[in-house]
């Protein structure tokens, strides 16, 4: 098999494998293992791409459904976590949280302790 930075085209079941081995996985890996489970479950999920100026593509992450509020909500695996609104209980979207930056409304980020920040070192 190639090397594990070869990524997405093996599929899900492989990278979560080979993260089960030990393997460091980065943003794109892990938001499509996510995106995986989610699905699984009978639940809608897209692909979210930060990108820079120039074009490059600097980080990858993933929006999912959430039935219950019938909105999107976005999850960042490089934070194991996700932004809330001032009152700490509604996931927001990448649209919602970039309204709330523009009007200077607050946004916390949820994150789990155990936080995974992607080096390529």
């Amino acid at each position: 098999m190639p090397d594990f930075d070869e990524d997405l085209r093996f599929g899900p079941a492989v990278l979560l494998e080979r993260m089960q081995e030990g393997l460091h996985a980065n943003c794109g890996q892990m938001s499509a293992v996510l995106a995986t489970f989610w699905r699984s479950l009978g639940g809608h999920s897209r692909a979210v791409r930060w990108g820079q100026p120039d074009g490059l593509i600097g980080h990858y992450a993933v929006e999912l459904w959430d039935v219950e509020r019938q909105r999107w909500f976005y999850y960042d695996m490089n934070l194991n976590g996700y932004g809330v609104d001032d009152d700490g209980t509604s996931p927001l979207s990448v649209a919602s949280g970039r309204t709330s930056l523009l009007t200077g409304e607050g946004l916390h980020l949820v994150s789990n302790p155990a936080a995974r920040d992607y080096s390529p070192e």
